[in-house]
């Protein structure tokens, strides 16, 4: 019996300084840095480094056939805004995309309620604050997306091309209390 005392009075020390010797856990850092939303019909892809919609494709695939490719119809969606978000990160593991900001947030998502190819981009916070907010973004046929590196559109040459007009628009809506909604369109 006294011999167990013995070692865990020695054995003490030891566990507890080599607990203390270890250095402190390191954040991750995240290795990929881009987020996609899609509703089975369109897909878009957000960008967490330059914080921004790189394109969205009006189909899943790359390739209708071996000879055609499937050109976004939108390309670099990016708040007109100097601020960066906070936060990236899917919305309660779902496929919308938030950006949280100090005073507001950004939501990207294809709808999988409506069925269409719309990309919908919903600004939330109080009215004063987002009522001047407003997006960038090319669109119109033929015009290039300048978002895209060899590296990540390595099935063509570049730069790609945005294929087709697309419409836009947005509107703005009460959603709670002092909260608004400002939904934009692609």
């Amino acid at each position: 019996m006294n011999i167990r005392y013995i070692l865990t009075f020695l054995l003490i020390p030891f566990c507890y300084s080599m607990l203390s010797a270890q250095e402190p856990a390191k954040p991750i850092e995240p290795s990929y840095f881009k987020l996609t939303s899609s509703n089975g019909l369109i897909v878009g892809v957000y960008n967490a480094k330059e914080n921004r919609i790189d394109d969205v494709y009006p189909h899943l695939f790359a390739n209708y056939d071996s000879g055609h490719y499937v050109y976004p119809f939108v390309g670099n969606i990016k708040l007109n805004s100097t601020e960066l978000p906070e936060k990236t990160s899917y919305l309660k593991n779902t496929h919308v995309i938030t950006a949280s900001y100090k005073d507001f947030t950004i939501n990207y998502f294809a709808s999988f309620t409506q069925g269409d190819i719309i990309f919908y981009v919903v600004i939330k916070g109080e009215k004063q604050t987002i009522n001047n907010l407003s997006f960038v973004a090319e669109t119109g046929k033929g015009k290039p997306v300048s978002g895209i590196t060899l590296l990540e559109n390595h099935l063509q040459d570049l730069p790609i091309h945005i294929a087709g007009n697309a419409l836009t628009g947005n509107v703005l809506r009460k959603y709670d209390n002092d909260v608004y909604e400002k939904y934009f369109l692609f």
